[in-house]
């Protein structure tokens, strides 16, 4: 679907973000018809078989669909971190010619540093999928260090679940008042 004019169809308000509703997707005649519909496709395809987890698929609700651009020697995305709670399964697709790759961390044993397990190479048109896992020990953890001279394109759209945000604030609330207390 894509090609060299991914700039243009960024700068055109095709860009952005937006939610869509997992049983209301846009018509395939548009790009991003087309896009989520491929999606669904991978989530039909591949959930059960990468995810080693809960099964969530139940849970499904919306997706969010993302065009990023991240500017060379970027501070903003480097930090390692999980994807939040609401978010099921992502899928990431390397657009621009340059980029640097994703990498992929875990943390095997309570109170041990992260190990790599895996970095994804950047190469134009590749996607790759990882099904988020929660918690600390062996949770899904990521960081893009776009430390190129060259902006960075993603289009990344995450497959999500509803979240009761008021349960939400009440846990991040309570993980913070015990990190306070260490």
């Amino acid at each position: 679907y894509l090609s060299s004019n991914y700039k243009d169809i960024f700068s055109k308000g095709d860009g952005g973000r937006s939610v869509h509703q997992f049983d209301k997707l846009p018509d395939e005649s548009s790009l991003n018809g087309k896009i989520l519909s491929s999606v669904v496709k991978i989530w039909d395809d591949y959930y059960h078989d990468i995810n080693h987890g809960l099964d969530k698929s139940d849970l499904v609700d919306n997706i969010i669909f993302e065009w990023r651009n991240t500017l060379p020697y970027d501070k903003n995305y480097r930090n390692v971190h999980p994807d939040s709670a609401a978010k099921i399964m992502s899928v990431v697709y390397y657009i621009s010619s340059h980029g640097v790759g994703t990498t992929l961390l875990e943390r095997v044993k309570e109170g041990e540093p992260m190990i790599v397990r895996k970095t994804i190479e950047w190469k134009p048109n590749r996607a790759f999928i990882f099904v988020r896992k929660g918690g600390d020990v062996g949770a899904t953890y990521h960081k893009a260090e776009n430390d190129i001279p060259h902006e960075r394109f993603t289009m990344n759209l995450a497959i999500c679940s509803k979240v009761d945000k008021k349960a939400y604030r009440e846990r991040f609330r309570r993980k913070n008042e015990r990190n306070k207390e260490k």
